[in-house]
């Protein structure tokens, strides 16, 4: 008996095998088909052989027919796209008495819709596009059986443009319009590898579009960014935080657009990067996973119940990304960039989350904290120092327990309190001060001599200043995280404390302690100058006022210390009554 050709043999066992096509095989998923067919009878293997054989011709026929080719797709879903568009665009116009509230109502029903789009991709659910999908096929005269593969290739294609067309369209409530009306759609490329990628079916415009001019020296914007970074560190105007966030902002520009030369950045990339950052998580990058996800993907493994990037983290984003430009255009080899143009003008959509502000301290919190162990006695442990939860007999009066009091009655930044020293306390006219001052101050502005608050004075922080003489109020804080900030590992125990002894709110911490300070001050009608002198807030009015003054008044304060004196005092936080602190300390 001749052998058949899909027939092999195993243990004993028939088996038909046979190759798929090499066409076939993106779309099989397989490059052969395996299947046993449960006989040792050769002559029985045989017939059931030739059978598979048959059906499996019908099957690859049918499935080279119902197969779309890239050209088809591209085409097919730009006609989608421009349908759909356009009767978006038709509703607008012909929208009945359009008042800015139902724009604004309008453009979050589009945001949803591209949600929707989203979740229909996420399960293959073409259901809610299919007449508009019918309709393009019969315009092109195609037949798509509804189910096929070919069937199945069109909705994907076609709800990742929908995607888009109503994202912008959430835009186009709120009056936002691109340049180029078209939408920039994913090349066939990386739509399908079956095929090579072909040119894309658009109108062609009136006129050719203007090429960015280049230059033969200019380089790729990645190239530059070790110069960027040097020369900001080297004038002083970045720590390794500033670096850091910087350089991983350009990062998400490459990621998005590209890594291009300068020049041939255009303001559709600016409009790709506007939407994507607005659609990243707010936990991108704290994930080691996002390292070798592309933003796409990222986006896509959001969960619904994260939010996306805050406006100031978008601010963010958006000026570091800009400053670089502006600082490229300076640049030799670069040529002259239309930055305006390609950069101006864009705003986030009405959707984005605002920046949440910290809390500041209730009473209660504050109470809860203040009768806790640090204060009223605790259990020593033999290595940790922020180990302090436990109650005991023993009162340390370190940085644990002091610098929460401090930023209290003084509204200092826990790295500016962190690190004063004996030489920073002194008197001014009679008047007991804190001079901040130092390389590791936040800005200009925050150098400033602050009065001494009396509650401060009677639990004893003279004696602490004397006994700590030129050296530092508290040296056992060591410099730690990427800035080799003072108060990185207290802040890291302050928060745990926290949790153990059950005050630990969200947006309530450390920084907190500052608010509460400006909010008693404010309550108590000071002036809010006066208020921003005292916790060394660079706000435009003070900024104004200091320029007003003398040099000597420009350095020291704007303000005579006797008023400064009256405003910090004026900071209370009643019932709480702090001299059980003064008489734990003398004991």
């Amino acid at each position: 008996m001749a052998r058949h050709p899909h027939l092999v043999r195993r243990d004993g066992v028939f088996y038909w095998r046979r190759r798929v096509p090499h066409d076939l095989r993106d779309q099989v998923g397989r490059t052969q088909l395996v299947k046993s067919l449960f006989t040792s009878d050769r002559h029985h293997a045989c017939q059931l052989s030739r059978r598979l054989d048959v059906a499996m011709d019908r099957v690859f026929s049918m499935a080279r027919t119902m197969q779309l080719t890239a050209e088809q797709l591209q085409a097919l879903t730009n006609d989608m796209i421009r349908l759909e568009r356009e009767q978006l665009e038709h509703e607008r116009i012909d929208f009945p008495d359009l008042t800015i509230e139902k724009s604004r109502l309008a453009s979050t029903f589009s945001t949803d819709m591209s949600a929707a789009m989203k979740t229909h991709l996420m399960s293959n659910d073409f259901s809610s596009i299919e007449p508009l999908m019918c309709e393009v096929l019969d315009r092109h005269k195609l037949d798509v059986p509804v189910g096929s593969y070919g069937w199945k290739q069109l909705g994907r294609h076609a709800l990742r443009g929908l995607t888009q067309v109503y994202n912008d369209d959430s835009m186009r409530w709120l009056g936002e319009y691109e340049e180029d009306e078209r939408v920039p759609l994913p090349t066939a490329a990386a739509w399908t590898s079956a095929s090579p990628a072909p040119p894309q079916v658009v109108d062609s415009p009136s006129s050719p579009a203007p090429t960015p001019t280049t230059s033969k020296t200019e380089k790729t914007v990645s190239a530059y960014i070790e110069q960027y970074v040097e020369e900001a560190r080297h004038t002083g105007q970045w720590t390794n935080q500033t670096e850091a966030q910087n350089r991983n902002s350009i990062d998400l520009l490459t990621r998005i657009c590209g890594d291009k030369l300068p020049s041939t950045y255009t303001r559709d990339d600016a409009a790709t990067l506007r939407r994507r950052l607005e659609m990243i998580p707010e936990n991108y990058g704290k994930s080691p996973r996002h390292k070798a996800m592309t933003i796409d993907e990222v986006i896509a493994a959001k969960k619904p119940e994260t939010k996306t990037l805050s406006e100031g983290t978008l601010n963010q984003h958006w000026n570091s990304i800009t400053g670089y430009f502006r600082w490229l255009n300076r640049q030799n080899g670069v040529p002259d960039l239309s930055l305006e143009r390609v950069w101006g003008g864009f705003r986030w959509g009405a959707n984005i989350p605002t920046s949440e502000k910290r809390l500041p301290w209730d009473i209660p919190s504050l109470e809860k904290l203040f009768v806790s162990p640090i204060w009223t006695g605790c259990e020593e442990h033999p290595t940790k120092r922020h180990w302090r939860h436990r109650p005991g007999t023993t009162i340390i009066r370190d940085e644990y327990f002091w610098l929460p009091i401090l930023a209290l009655f003084g509204g200092g930044r826990c790295d500016e309190n962190a690190q004063l020293t004996g030489r920073d306390i002194f008197q001014v006219g009679g008047i007991w001060a804190m001079h901040f001052r130092g390389p590791h101050l936040k800005t200009d502005a925050s150098e400033r001599i602050v009065p001494v608050h009396s509650t401060l004075i009677a639990l004893g922080f003279l004696d602490l200043a004397r006994k700590a003489g030129e050296g530092r109020l508290f040296p056992k804080m060591i410099p730690g995280g990427r800035d080799q900030k003072f108060s990185h590992f207290y802040s890291e125990g302050f928060t745990d404390y926290r949790r153990r002894i059950g005050v630990y709110k969200e947006l309530m911490d450390y920084h907190s302690f500052r608010t509460s300070a400006t909010s008693a001050m404010i309550h108590e009608n000071v002036p809010l100058l006066i208020a921003d002198e005292i916790t060394g807030h660079d706000s435009a009015g003070r900024k104004d006022a200091k320029e007003t003054q003398t040099v000597t008044l420009q350095y020291v304060s704007p303000f005579p210390m006797n008023k400064l004196k009256d405003a910090i005092e004026t900071i209370k936080y009643p019932p709480i009554d702090w001299s059980h602190l003064a008489s734990k300390s003398q004991s």
